[in-house]
Order: C-alpha cells, then structure tokens, then sequence
C-alpha cells in the first residue's frame, strides 16, 4: 500500500489504492464469471506488474503487454511478459488474444469509444476494463466536474456508464460489474467484463470491410488508390525480437 501512496504523491494525487486487496478482489471476480484465457495481453502494461500479477492470477500460455514507454517495456520484459512498443491509442497488432485488459489506462485516453474498439478488435473472448469510475459525491452533484481536485490525468474519469457504453458500442455484451469504494478519495474503483459476440463484428471492423470492398471494385476499374493511411508500425525490444526468431 505505501509504494502506492508515495507513487500518487509524487505524480500530484493521493492515490491509497491497496493493489494486493484489489488483485483479490479481481481474482474472485474473474472466478465468479468463469473466465479462463490462453492468451492475454494487457494494453498500457507500463512496467508489467500488475501484468504480471493477473497472469499469476490465470495462468496462460502466453502473456503480452503494450506500451509505448521503451524504458517500461524493458522492465516488463524482466518480469516475463512479452512486449510490444506500440500506441494504445493506435492498437494495430495482426492477432486476436482470449483475455484484452485495460488495467488503469482508460482516464489516460481522449477517445472512449475508439479506445474500447481497440480493445475490441483485439479479443476473441473476453475484455476486462480495471480503472477510477466517477463517485457520486457532494462535489460531483454540485458541479458536474469529473476533473477532481488533485488529479494527474488530461483527461476526465469516467464513469462505469461510459465505459458499458463504449463496450456496448463495441457490440461486446456485458458480463459483470464490480464496484468499490477504496480507489481513493475521490474515486471508485470499476471492473468491466464483456465478452466478444463473433456475430457482431466491431464497427471499426465493418468500415475495415466496406473500405475493402470499395478498394477491389477500384482495382477492377483500374483506378486504385490509397483510400486511407497505412496502419502503424509495430516495434518491439530487441529481446522481443529475439524470441520471435
């Protein structure tokens, strides 16, 4: 708990999260919704901690993490997650994964609704979204803000509505919603389970299909052209690379 309170303290909020408690909590979660995974990646992954504890938690073959802070990565890399240096507002990976995870990434996103897409694209089971969700309090009833005193983020906090939004707007169906009250003072603290429906497809995966369609009856006419931009690169560290090879 206390290298919780001195991380937060330094980066301008109080922040007295209990990481060993809610990595419990979780774990009972995960297990009420029968959740098991082959393959996980954790988006934002930062240093691979908390990557690293959920993967002690269910136990897959494989565990990825995405981030684009290259000093993180490699510290990741130490703790056995498999890193790529990449966007996570820009998610461009060619595989799907059982298990997608945004572990406290969310209120670090402009974009909700592209963000969760991402995440969408990326799974072929489960999403699970861990992060601050708005408190209902005095402050928030008299101003409407959810930019709280002290918070580090550009971004607001979200609350539990938005995220089930966005996870429905990914056509993801809900599975469970679990609240608490200790992520600090100003915030609670959410996990969000859904689940992929393959019957559904993502939106962002329907343009991806209309753009393909449109770009075939182009080269049947003998006038393709690019329609859109190329997607990122993905770099990984050189150990990364190694093990790929």
């Amino acid at each position: 708990m206390f290298d919780q309170v001195f991380y937060s303290l330094t980066r301008g909020n109080f922040h007295f999260q209990d990481v060993r408690a809610e990595l419990a909590r979780l774990k009972a979660f995960l297990v009420d919704q029968g959740v098991h995974a082959h393959d996980i990646v954790d988006v934002g992954c930062g240093d691979g901690a908390i990557t690293a504890a959920v993967g002690t938690l269910l136990d897959p073959a494989e565990l990825w993490g995405v981030d684009l802070n290259r000093r993180l990565l490699a510290r990741a890399e130490r703790r056995g997650v498999r890193a790529v240096c990449q966007d996570m507002a820009a998610l461009s990976l060619e595989r799907r994964f059982d298990l997608v995870i945004s572990y406290g990434s969310l209120h670090h996103v402009e974009d909700t609704g592209r963000f969760i897409r991402g995440l969408a694209r990326l799974s072929r089971r489960h999403v699970l979204i861990v992060d601050n969700t708005v408190r209902r309090t005095l402050w928030h009833l008299m101003t409407g803000s959810r930019y709280f005193p002290l918070e580090s983020s550009a971004y607001p906090i979200r609350s539990v509505e938005d995220i089930v939004a966005g996870l429905k707007g990914a056509n993801c169906e809900i599975l469970g919603v679990r609240t608490s009250r200790n992520a600090n003072i100003w915030h609670d603290r959410s996990f969000v389970l859904a689940a992929i429906d393959p019957r559904r497809p993502c939106p962002d995966e329907v343009e991806d299909a209309a753009w393909t369609h449109a770009a075939e009856a182009q080269l049947v006419s003998g006038r393709l052209r690019s329609l859109r931009p190329s997607r990122p690169t993905i770099t990984r560290p050189a150990s990364a690379r190694r093990i790929e090879g």
